[in-house]
């Protein structure tokens, strides 16, 4: 059956109205801009189409491409696959040469949603997709029945009569014979193709970047789907078969993709793990020199060094310390710790003399040494009310020494 051509007088409207929007600059649903780049798809974006009003070369579509270094060629995608290339054959210096439109058809494989996108290409090598058009195809792909031919039959009869032959004597003999011939042609009629179903769309890549986060960070998940589908779902919502999502799960899970087609479904999953963090530490004060031991240093010296911090947690402390050692030139102390009590909302310890001896009486200090110095080195670890922990980094305090113990 001759199918008629409504479809493409209509496409062809829309796409001059696109070129009429482009001309104003006005704004263009369509339309995506990449160094000046553009790429521009001619269909409504949402309409539906008839299967029955599609011409026999296939659904047409337009494509509208610009660069103000020419543009070199346009691509067409269908539902994520390469559907065609036209070459821009215009010469520098003219109109069509920066502005290239062309037309493209697609063979359907049946009802249903079809993602359209144009891709410019520059003659410096660089391109730019036009966002995604989706039209819908409705009803059936018509079908053409072949017309049997009538069954013809032959049936030539052939008959002889030979001479009668009369002999001189009394008896008379007569033979008559008789031959038919019938023949029947049957035509067998050629089978109706049944169209192939396409296979479940195929999820090319599915990606969580960073995979592994600290408790309150977020994480961005990506996704790319190609072949023939209808609808995309990530984490439960509609999304688009080249996209993108934000994270910022409180701790570890599973994140799911599925994409659906006429061919059936497919889907994938990507962890991000989650690391619980421990207490926030803050507003860390520690006093700028520590005076040891209490005999021969000046009278009034501070000869303890009390260090405090703000700790919070929305689930409470549970505990803090501080980790301490004492280091004198080559000599390094072992490492001790003392708890912290919290005070009015601080978290406070004194770690004093005596503490810092503890640190360091397995050496034995050179008396005639000058300026035999050193230093209280430091850190604070805290606990909240699920057992997660954290620490700050080191800090120091200088240590006058004001005798030599031997």
């Amino acid at each position: 059956m001759k199918r008629n051509q409504p479809v493409k007088g209509v496409l062809f409207s829309l796409f001059l109205a696109l070129g009429l929007v482009l001309a104003s600059c006005g704004p263009l649903r369509a339309r995506v801009d990449i160094h000046e780049l553009e790429a521009v798809v001619g269909v409504r974006h949402g309409m539906q189409i008839n299967l029955a009003d599609v011409p026999p070369t296939g659904v047409p579509v337009m494509c509208h491409g610009f660069a103000p270094v020419g543009v070199a060629s346009i691509e067409l995608y269908v539902n994520g696959g390469f559907s065609g290339r036209a070459a821009n054959t215009a010469g520098p210096g003219t109109h069509e040469y920066t502005y290239f439109t062309t037309e493209f058809s697609f063979e359907p494989d049946g009802p249903g949603e079809y993602d359209l996108v144009c891709r410019t290409h520059d003659h410096e090598g660089r391109t730019v997709n036009s966002a995604d058009v989706t039209i819908f195809l409705i009803g059936e792909l018509p079908t053409v029945t072949p017309t049997e031919p009538g069954v013809p039959t032959a049936t030539p009869t052939e008959t002889t009569m030979p001479p009668t032959v009369t002999p001189t004597h009394s008896a008379t003999p007569t033979a008559t014979g008789t031959a038919t011939a019938t023949g029947t042609a049957t035509l067998t009629p050629t089978p109706t193709s049944t169209p192939t179903t396409p296979p479940p769309p195929t999820i090319v890549s599915l990606v969580a970047n960073p995979s592994s986060i600290l408790d309150g960070q977020c994480t961005t998940i990506s996704w790319l789907v190609e072949g023939a589908k209808t609808a995309i779902y990530f984490d439960g919502e509609p999304v688009g078969h080249d996209d993108h999502r934000d994270r910022c799960p409180t701790a570890t899970r599973d994140y799911e993709l599925r994409a659906e087609g006429p061919g059936g479904q497919s889907t994938a999953s990507v962890t991000v793990s989650v690391t619980p963090q421990g207490p926030d530490i803050s507003q860390i004060t520690a006093p700028g020199l520590m005076n040891w031991p209490d005999a021969g240093c000046p009278p009034g010296t501070p000869n303890q060094a009390s260090i405090s911090a703000t700790i919070t947690d929305p689930s409470g402390v549970s505990g803090a310390k501080v980790v301490y050692r004492g280091l004198r030139g080559s000599m390094v102390g072992e490492w001790r710790n003392l708890p912290m009590s919290e005070l009015r909302g601080r978290f406070v310890v004194t770690i004093t003399g005596p503490d810092l001896q503890a640190s360091t009486n397995r050496y034995k200090f050179d008396p005639a040494a000058p300026g035999d110095d050193g230093t209280l080195e430091y850190y604070i670890q805290a606990f909240d009310g699920l057992g997660n922990s954290s620490q700050t980094g080191t800090g120091t305090v200088p240590v006058k020494w004001c005798v030599i113990v031997r």
